[in-house]
């Protein structure tokens, strides 16, 4: 019980740091309320269970900073671009290319967007 409490807690405190990234370096409120946020969060918590606090926000700043202007551009086009988990998905499709790729649950046309934007191609993985 004690172990699955804590599970959710980290959840939702990886959540709050990622909303507070994205709206510092979107500029806009991100969509904390869509349920996606969660559940990804959860289908992936076994890549993100040994990341260090602020992975996705260095993997952004670092190595793949661009990707902010494309969360920018798509923000009123497309939900996703709208959720803080947005890098954090940039961030797994990156290290985590395959098991990204097939543990996804919706629309497939999303990771052929972020895919494509951190230069892989979504049909040889």
């Amino acid at each position: 019980m004690y172990k699955t409490y804590m599970f959710e807690l980290e959840k939702y405190q990886v959540l709050s740091n990622l909303s507070q990234y994205y709206s510092m370096k979107i500029g806009k409120k991100a969509d904390t309320k869509n349920e996606k946020n969660l559940v990804i969060l959860n289908r992936y918590s076994h890549l993100t269970f040994h990341m260090k606090a602020n992975h996705t926000e260095d993997f952004i700043d670092f190595q793949k900073n661009y990707l902010i202007d494309y969360v920018k551009l798509r923000y009123y086009t497309n939900e996703y671009f709208r959720m803080p988990v947005i890098f954090l998905m940039y961030d797994l499709a990156y290290n985590y290319a395959y098991e990204f790729k097939s543990r996804w649950l919706y629309e497939k046309d999303i990771l052929r967007l972020i895919y494509r934007d951190i230069g892989f191609n979504y049909d040889t993985i």
